[in-house]
């Protein structure tokens, strides 16, 4: 296991692609899921993708959430990751596994195509997987002046 830091150019590499699936994931949980339930957007097999997706973007996570690629070791408005992570890693996984389980049962309520499963699992997901992840792990980036 390597003790020293990536180089700067590697750890920016990183946080590029970290944004890119967490934005990826974004897109299921803020516009997929929520344009089906309110607008009656896409279908039921649309969602179970997303939430396929979701799981698949979170097996990628672990190694991109390199040691000094937090808010404490980058410039401002470059990450949304707090030192907290590195700090208690094994809570963080925690809250990565227990999204990934409520990504697999949204996946299972939309392939029964019942609108009440789909919004109570999405309701789940959002809120005891993503927001509880981000309430403790991430920071808001301060915009403008």
């Amino acid at each position: 296991v390597a003790t020293s830091a990536a180089p700067a150019q590697d750890k920016m590499a990183v946080v590029k692609e970290r944004k890119a699936l967490m934005e990826s994931n974004g897109h299921v949980v803020y516009r997929v899921v929520p344009n089906y339930l309110r607008k009656g957007e896409g279908t039921p097999a649309d969602i179970a993708n997303g939430a396929a997706t979701i799981v698949e973007n979170l097996k990628k996570l672990p190694p991109l959430f390199a040691a000094g690629t937090s808010t404490a070791d980058l410039s401002a408005g470059t990450t949304h990751a707090k030192p907290e992570i590195w700090k208690d890693m094994a809570a963080f996984q925690a809250h990565a596994t227990k999204t990934s389980e409520l990504a697999v049962a949204l996946e299972n309520a939309a392939k029964t195509g019942d609108k009440g499963k789909i919004s109570a699992a999405y309701t789940a997901l959002n809120r005891d997987g993503c927001t509880s992840c981000h309430n403790q792990f991430r920071a808001e980036i301060k915009r403008g002046g």
